[in-house]
């Protein structure tokens, strides 16, 4: 279940059981919000079957936009373990879907007992957000001409 989690790729099993442990798995309908940009959160997200979108509420008109789309074995959420409690976009399941949900301070404590496993899994993390950056910075360039 937790194998297409790129998240996990550099962590020893041992270390991957410790994370998934923590986990509770959920399966939920088409359509549901899984998260509500605005709203205060303290977990993290794994979309472990099905696809979902990201909307973010457009200031101008005042409605939610699409903006992405998650696949399965992408986080979401994530900005919790950064320190932000408020969610910055709403994501829905755009099918059924099935996701696993990390409490935030679970994951903490098992980073303070086993900081190997912390720092491994935080390095994972700003690698993949590192990536999206440098993809929205594309999507940028491309939209400024």
């Amino acid at each position: 279940m937790f194998e297409n989690l790129p998240i996990l790729s550099q962590l020893s099993p041992e270390h991957q059981k410790a994370i998934t442990s923590l986990a509770r798995v959920e399966k939920v309908a088409a359509g549901s919000l899984l998260t509500q940009e605005g709203q205060s959160g303290d977990e993290l997200f794994a979309l472990l079957e099905g696809e979902a979108v990201i909307e973010l509420i457009n200031p101008k008109k005042g409605v939610r936009a699409p903006v992405s789309t998650l696949r399965s074995g992408e986080l979401f959420g994530e900005m919790v373990l950064l320190g932000r409690k408020r969610r910055v976009a709403t994501v829905r399941a755009n099918s059924a879907v099935t996701i696993a949900i990390w409490p935030a301070d679970k994951l903490f404590q098992l980073f303070e007992k086993q900081s190997i496993i912390g720092y491994r899994f935080m390095m994972a993390l700003a690698c993949e957000l590192a990536d999206r950056l440098e993809g929205s910075n594309r999507v940028l360039r491309t939209a400024a001409g």
